[in-house]
């Protein structure tokens, strides 16, 4: 397979690609590196090694969204007639999701049976590049809207609009199924740590973008949670957004985060889940 070119300012043309002929340039920053050694780099194709797995995202991320948005709603049927492997690999095994669901911010997590949308291009198996504020969807058309750990990501002065936004494109008998650190369980449990735990415990009230949880300050990197909720503040904004009744199904539902901090024997249960009917 030949590899990408790269030109002298160091952007990447994985056009140049036979694996990526469709996709358009994509610039990659000095991030550290100087532009000069990366292009050089990449020149030799062979002597890269992750250079073959970023093209294959980059097929992932710009070639693959349009075929499973068609597939979601019954179309590319062609797609069936590829190897398992390969719809695998490009993650096009997705089939029509009828009614209308649709998950936010799935990340490197998707649920399957869902629509995913995701502001991340590189976000696995996602069918729409877009944010949680401005959702390409035609107003009543979506059965269920899904939301795992994304809201406590939004800042305080864009809540509403983007829950009105949810709101919108929920249809009559439609709900938001929401996700969220559970104030009342990770205080209490904050109060009632030594102090070594308490810096674990910090993680679901304010998020980190480190993987680190050993309890050491200097291994956490506090910074991406501009709210966190109780039942009654969650069910206040939603009602606010135009939600006509929220209910609390933290107990019949469960997710990962909560399996996880449940099985490290930090928290009985982490996440607060609600779901928000359009009415």
């Amino acid at each position: 397979m030949a590899g990408p070119r790269v030109d002298d300012a160091g952007a990447i043309d994985l056009r140049s690609a036979d694996l990526a002929s469709a996709l358009p340039p994509i610039r990659v920053e000095n991030a550290g590196v100087g532009v000069g050694r990366l292009a050089a780099a990449a020149r030799s194709w062979t002597t890269v090694g992750g250079l073959k797995h970023q093209v294959l995202l980059a097929v992932r991320g710009y070639a693959c969204p349009p075929i499973r948005r068609a597939r979601c709603a019954g179309r590319a049927r062609w797609v069936d007639r590829l190897p398992a492997g390969l719809r695998e690999r490009f993650e096009l095994n997705g089939g029509v999701v009828e009614p209308l669901r649709i998950e936010l911010g799935s990340g490197g997590f998707p649920t399957p049976g869902y629509v995913h949308v995701d502001a991340d291009r590189l976000a696995r198996h996602v069918e729409h590049i877009a944010p949680a504020s401005a959702l390409p969807f035609a107003d009543g058309t979506v059965a269920e809207l899904l939301a795992i750990h994304i809201l406590e990501h939004v800042h305080a002065s864009v809540l509403l609009p983007t829950l009105a936004e949810w709101r919108r494109v929920l249809r009559p008998g439609g709900y938001a199924q929401i996700h969220v650190p559970d104030a009342s369980t990770v205080f209490a449990a904050y109060l009632d740590q030594t102090p070594e735990i308490k810096w674990t415990l910090l993680i679901p009230i304010f998020g980190k973008t480190s993987h680190a949880r050993d309890g050491r300050p200097d291994a956490l990197d506090l910074e991406r949670h501009h709210v966190i909720y109780d039942f009654a503040l969650l069910e206040r904004v939603l009602l606010d957004a135009g939600f006509a009744r929220v209910e609390d199904v933290s107990d019949q539902v469960t997710d990962r985060h909560t399996e996880q901090w449940r099985a490290d024997g930090l928290l009985s249960r982490m996440s607060l889940v609600v779901r928000a009917h359009a009415g």
